[in-house]
């Protein structure tokens, strides 16, 4: 039996998955695994708090390791994600200069989303990079 995680905090969520078979096959069971992308209860009560942004490579800044080893399972448009994921206010994407780099169209999509995937150099021009180190202290 494999119990399930969280994507986002890594924590138990109380998913659990029967693998049939599991005594026939010589690789070890995995005790825990990641099922899907909701979140738990627990996150899910943060998200709702905000906007789930996720900085992404593209192809023009995604190193080569990515691309080879994760080309095959890409879909278009072509992203890898680089582990950052903040939760930020609708108030950041309504504000001009976050408007003026991806568009303000683009930001009220979000908005209504509630989730933003952002390539790697917008989310620098979007002062995230800037953001972030203050919040690391």
């Amino acid at each position: 039996m494999c119990k399930g995680t969280c994507f986002w905090c890594h924590q138990d969520n109380g998913l659990i998955w029967k693998m049939e078979g599991a005594h026939l096959n010589p690789n070890p069971t995995p005790k825990n695994a990641v099922f899907d992308y909701d979140p738990c209860a627990q996150c899910a009560d943060v998200f709702d708090k905000g906007i789930a942004a996720i900085r992404v490579h593209t192809e023009e800044t995604a190193p080569d390791y990515m691309k080879e080893e994760w080309a095959p399972y890409q879909k278009d448009p072509l992203c890898w994600p680089t582990g950052e994921i903040v939760l930020i206010t609708d108030e950041y994407f309504k504000r001009a200069e976050v408007r003026e780099v991806i568009g303000s169209a683009i930001a009220d999509e979000i908005i209504e989303d509630r989730c933003a995937i952002i390539p790697f150099n917008d989310w620098t021009d979007m002062g995230l990079d800037r953001a972030l180190e203050k919040l690391r202290g």
